[in-house]
């Protein structure tokens, strides 16, 4: 109960302002800005998520972002050369 009938942060006008209308539906009570979110919490694990994919897609990867994306294609190149046949089994 505590988390639902706290005041959190709007997203838009960044006053302390939203409150919970219904389940999953958050209100600011200043700017007037209506979003969806969990039914506890306005933001979840899963919108923090959102919102990192939707800045990198806006900002650019990050170096973190380039060295997982590097070792996520050595590990496919490695799967691909471990179900290649070799060329003695093919003779």
């Amino acid at each position: 109960m505590a988390k639902r009938s706290r005041k959190y942060t709007c997203p838009v006008c960044q006053y302390q302002k939203v409150e919970r209308q219904s389940v999953g539906i958050w209100s600011c009570k200043k700017c007037d800005h209506t979003f969806a979110g969990g039914a506890w919490e306005p933001f979840t694990r899963a919108s923090d998520a959102n919102n990192r994919i939707l800045r990198r897609s806006v900002d650019g990867a990050t170096t973190a972002d380039m060295a997982f994306i590097a070792q996520e294609a050595a590990m496919n190149y490695e799967r691909e050369l471990a179900n290649r046949p070799s060329l003695e089994e093919e003779e």
